[in-house]
């Protein structure tokens, strides 16, 4: 049976959790007790460990995510084990007379397969974003070879694409960057695999794009306000909207209190002692 991973309760008062990053991908390999994913609550970021050894499947939310805890975010799969919402493996097919068949041809179009994809074409489809269900396959399932030619074709297709279309191939997190920067992404050279854009090759190119505005503007930062950033932007709200802000300001003349700590310090001076502080006369006050 599937070993489910759900999002922890760490805090007494803790609601819910935002997911930071998953350091482990669909269908990566883990061992029991190592760190999978990174969370953060209200009041710290924590490392989630794997509750069991196996292979990593069913990967429910992504990066950024606000999830309720003890809620189902992924599965470990034992070998041998498969989800409900997975196909069962194939039978093995009875061999064939190779002169009696006919060269299959990939779809002209991508269309959705109710063909089963191998663990390693699942896993190369996932790195590249890549939704495995629009993968032409070559044989009785998808293989590796099938998700890179597809890849492939999209890149090429990319590449005839209109200025600041979708069809770009760039990672979710290149194009959260440049939607957040205004960088086109029809600007940018892809570094990844097919000439996919990554969130690394914007970060390069931004000092290289011309930038708009003065020479002496500020850019903006974003920052996700999730988390303890957004706890403690609400309890700051909350404390200047309620509470009072008054100010006092006292003068004191404070001259003979001079007088006797320099006397002391010259006492303290010749017994080796050490010397004495205005705040050690007024707490002793």
């Amino acid at each position: 049976m599937p070993t489910i991973v759900i999002m922890p309760k760490v805090d007494m008062d803790q609601e819910e959790a935002t997911i930071i990053s998953w350091l482990k991908g669909e269908g990566d390999p883990v061992k029991q007790d190592e760190t999978i994913l990174t969370v953060e609550t209200e009041k710290v970021a924590i490392d989630i460990p794997s509750p069991e050894t196996g292979t990593l499947y069913g990967i429910k939310f992504k990066a950024g995510d606000v999830v309720p805890v003890a809620t189902e975010i992924a599965y470990i799969l034992k070998p041998g084990e498969v989800l409900e919402s997975q196909p069962a493996k194939p039978k093995p097919e009875p061999i064939k007379d190779k002169a009696a068949e006919k060269p299959q041809s990939l779809p002209s179009s991508p269309i959705e397969n109710a063909v089963p994809a191998s663990p390693l074409a699942a896993r190369a489809a996932n790195a590249l974003g890549i939704d495995i269900k629009q993968v032409p396959a070559s044989g009785n399932r998808i293989s590796k070879e099938d998700v890179e030619a597809y890849a492939s074709s999209l890149a090429q297709a990319s590449q005839t694409t209109q200025p600041g279309s979708d069809k770009i191939a760039a990672t979710p997190a290149a194009r959260r960057i440049a939607r957040e920067t205004g960088i086109p992404l029809d600007a940018i050279n892809g570094s990844g695999p097919f000439g996919r854009i990554q969130a690394g090759d914007i970060q390069t190119a931004k000092p290289a794009l011309p930038q708009s505005g003065t020479a002496g503007e500020r850019k903006a930062d974003i920052i996700p306000f999730v988390g303890m950033r957004k706890k403690i932007g609400e309890r700051l709200q909350r404390s200047f909207n309620e509470s009072p802000h008054i100010f006092e300001a006292i003068e004191a003349d404070i001259s003979q209190l001079e007088v006797l700590r320099k006397r002391l310090n010259q006492y303290s001076e010749r017994n080796g002692s050490v010397k004495i502080s205005m705040t050690a006369i007024l707490v002793k006050i």
